[in-house]
């Protein structure tokens, strides 16, 4: 089934005027050092794909209650984390999660940077699932510490190299299983794979499961209820294949003769029509919801939600199952949540708007990352730079407001180095907060 998204009229706030800057939104800041030297993934990909996975990469990996940081050290990668109190404040300092990681090993193939995901975050001893993004898998469970259990890296296609992969989200499967969501590269598209991991002995049989969809693109997100019943996507319109006879996970015998080249990337979209900058340029989205079948050995696609003409701009973890969506709604943004209903299956929720912000957000060509404020936060929203420039944005909760409030932070004022390599919006029960990582130092925003 397919269907349009729909969006609610009574959101928009014709009072509108503009944002006007501040100087009191963020509350305090704090300064940590890292606890060692930040893992920085290789870079030089020259096709679409890995450089602009490199580009968008975000250093600082948010879990359910605290964020972590990949260090390097001289017996291999580290993870290091840093926790929230009940109210989803940070304290403390840093503690460390696993050690001795094997790094990757150089070669001549550029894979995808690192990614962590977090299954069962609720239970008192959670699993953590790591990939370096070269093919390779590492679990880290709470309940045996100290003990990182190894997968052999996933082959490419013609056994030469590695399939590189990136991890989307995992929970907790039958007889001691994880079950995660994957993005693998395979030649010039991206396939969502559902796979099941089990440990054993300190090494990892992975075994795939079934392929959901293959896109053009990376998801935006992927994420399963708490028991695996109900799978949400969002992410480009799939990208049509060939009918072929699938040998596994990461092999196919496809006939790569028409498939497109590879394609050179402008990640920033400098080029953008003057006074307009990349308004109406925003990635199209669709949302897919799978449910598992009764049998429990395969998912099938029940509801197909399609965004256009509404852009994808950005994404926030909620309170909820399901991350907020933030798409363009002429020149506002609309924030919506995806959910699923127990006999109603997928269903998208319209629950505000924030006035300007897509035309705002096209104005700013240089953007690395993109967070959306709930409802219940005072932030709407946050656009960063790769280099030095924050800009908050806050206020015009409702239809009536004239103004918004903005204020511009320069990363500089707080640590000395002006790159930022990762950045996470927290939202507490009383605190929301900020954190931007640099090459030495994490800095914290609250508000």
């Amino acid at each position: 089934m397919i269907e349009e998204v729909k969006l609610s009229a009574e959101f928009r706030n014709d009072a509108f005027q503009s944002w006007k800057v501040s100087d009191s939104l963020v509350a305090g800041s704090t300064q940590r050092l890292l606890p060692g030297s930040l893992y920085r993934p290789p870079c030089g990909a020259v096709d679409f794909l890995r450089a602009n996975a490199a580009a968008r990469y975000n250093a600082l990996h948010p879990l359910k209650r605290s964020v972590v940081v990949l260090t390097t050290a001289s017996e291999g990668l580290e993870l290091w984390e840093l926790k929230f109190d009940e109210t989803g404040q940070s304290h403390g300092d840093w503690r460390t999660i696993a050690k001795c990681i094997p790094a990757p090993v150089p070669t001549d193939e550029i894979g995808l940077p690192p990614s962590l995901v977090e299954a069962a975050p609720e239970d008192p001893t959670r699993i953590l699932l790591f990939s370096t993004g070269n093919g390779d898998l590492a679990l880290i469970d709470d309940a045996k510490p100290g003990l990182v259990s190894i997968g052999q890296p996933l082959a490419s296609n013609d056994g030469k190299g590695f399939a590189p992969f990136s991890l989307l989200s995992a929970w907790k499967g039958e007889a001691g299983q994880v079950i995660c969501i994957i993005c693998m590269l395979i030649k010039h598209s991206c396939e969502t794979w559902v796979i099941a991991v089990t440990p054993s002995g300190g090494e990892l049989e992975i075994r795939a499961l079934e392929k959901l969809q293959v896109h053009s693109e990376p998801p935006f997100f992927a994420r399963a209820s708490l028991n695996g019943d109900s799978v949400i996507l969002a992410g480009s319109p799939q990208q049509t294949e060939p009918r072929i006879e699938r040998k596994g996970l990461g092999a196919s015998d496809a006939d790569t003769s028409s498939c497109p080249p590879e394609r050179w990337t402008d990640v920033c979209h400098e080029s953008g029509p003057d006074d307009l900058g990349n308004l109406g340029q925003e990635p199209p989205c669709i949302i897919c919801h799978y449910k598992r079948s009764s049998s429990g050995q395969g998912y099938t696609k029940e509801k197909e939600v399609v965004c256009h003409p509404h852009g994808y701009l950005g994404q926030c973890d909620s309170s909820s199952q399901f991350p907020l969506l933030g798409l363009t709604d002429d020149v506002d943004m609309a924030v919506i949540e995806p959910g699923v209903g127990e006999s109603s299956g997928l269903q998208i929720s319209h629950l505000g708007s924030v006035p300007a912000f897509a035309y705002v957000a096209a104005g700013k060509p240089q953007r690395k990352y993109l967070f959306i404020g709930p409802l219940e936060s005072p932030i709407s929203a946050v656009l960063i730079e790769s280099e030095r420039m924050i800009y908050v944005y806050g206020g015009s909760k409702t239809t009536t407001d004239a103004h918004g409030q903005f204020q511009v932070l320069d990363i500089q004022n707080y640590v000395a180095e002006g790159d930022i390599y990762g950045a996470h919006l927290s939202v507490g029960t009383r605190v929301t907060e900020l954190f931007i990582v640099t090459k030495s130092a994490l800095v914290s925003f609250r508000f």
